[in-house]
């Protein structure tokens, strides 16, 4: 898995203009760890920031999450712990939002042909704070934030001095309802579709605004795999937040899988906790990490899909990615989609009691 994470890593770095990401001292920390840990050591340390941004000011002592000061068009943030999501799905955006402390409004109006590509939001078991990031093709486009407005603090003098919270920088702020949303100007939305997005947002409930924030997300579950072939992928998938696009990483694990009868989890999310501040910037590398133990594909899933490869002669590393269809209880759908043009996939069907593989 490896390869594919550090291969999504500098993908994103190239595609932001963000900070130097201190990969040597990443590395030089993360030696005991085992391989797999350590790709995504490396690729949470890029997205982490790409996705925040070079405004995003990070600080030390903060509790719980996310600080924000905001006095006009000044502001500043301190961040101490966050969750990451890439490439979210409705389901996990509603998962989200039901336990913020406040209704949360998403921000609809954007321009056509943008999705939802990351989300964040802190602290884990009760947001406050919320970011979402869109993008266009391959280039982010817009970030907006999303905050409780009784969390926000206004302490001029403290953002005067910045002593505390460090480097300043201008936003672009307003409320909907009870909650502050702050634009961040560095991405390539335009002012004037910034300013139409918040009159859209004026006019929505919450309900209204995840209803038309489905239309940018993922409708399949992309586990490592760039989003070119994801939105290749989704022309022709079957389009449920149950099926599993895996990246091309993952047909080398499979048979060890297999045999240990080991789920497949989900590695779209991760929990960063102690973020330590140091020499002006965050150190990710001494960062606490976790992974949520969440089962995408099941034991018996996997071990269809090892019988896939069996069946067509495919061992150890292959040049391709698997879609996975595990909601019919009687039988799995597997295609194996190669990375040569044309990408054409080859569907099968298994048994899901002996395995067995004919095509589709």
């Amino acid at each position: 898995m490896q390869s594919s994470f550090s291969m999504t890593g500098r993908s994103a770095r190239e595609r932001i203009g963000v900070p130097d990401v201190p990969m040597d001292a990443i590395h030089r920390r993360s030696r005991a760890l085992k391989a797999r840990e350590r790709a995504r050591l490396a690729l949470c340390a890029t997205l982490c920031l790409a996705a925040l941004g070079a405004s995003a000011v990070f600080g030390a002592g903060v509790v719980g999450g996310v600080r924000m000061w905001l006095s006009g068009d000044r502001g500043a943030i301190s961040i101490d712990s966050f969750v990451m999501m890439r490439e979210p799905t409705v389901a996990d955006v509603r998962a989200v939002i039901a336990r913020a402390t406040f209704p949360v409004v998403l921000p609809v109006g954007m321009p056509a042909g943008t999705r939802v590509t990351m989300m964040f939001y802190a602290p884990k078991d009760r947001p406050d704070f919320i970011q979402v990031r869109y993008a266009r093709g391959t280039k982010d486009v817009a970030s907006f934030s999303l905050v409780d407005s009784r969390d926000v603090e206004s302490d001029q003098a403290e953002l005067a001095n910045g002593s505390s919270i460090g480097q300043r920088f201008d936003v672009v702020q307003w409320h909907v309802g009870a909650e502050t949303v702050v634009w961040q100007r560095t991405l390539g939305l335009t002012p004037a579709a910034a300013d139409h997005v918040r009159m859209s947002m004026a006019d929505v409930t919450p309900e209204q605004s995840v209803a038309a924030t489905a239309r940018l997300l993922r409708r399949i579950v992309v586990e490592a795999a760039s989003s070119g072939l994801a939105d290749a992928v989704e022309r022709y998938a079957p389009l449920d937040g149950r099926v599993v696009l895996l990246g091309t990483a993952h047909p080398r694990e499979i048979a060890a899988m297999a045999e240990d009868r080991k789920p497949i989890l989900d590695s779209r999310i991760v929990y960063l906790s102690d973020i330590p501040f140091a020499h002006g910037a965050a150190d990710y590398a001494r960062a606490r990490l976790t992974w949520p133990k969440t089962v995408v594909i099941a034991p018996d899933g996997v071990r269809a899909i090892d019988a896939v490869f069996r069946s067509i002669g495919v061992r150890g590393p292959c040049a391709c990615a698997i879609l996975f269809d595990g909601r019919d209880a009687a039988t799995y759908d597997v295609w194996k989609i190669p990375l040569s043009s044309p990408a054409t996939p080859t569907g099968y069907t298994v048994d899901a009691k002996t395995l067995a593989v004919r095509p589709r």
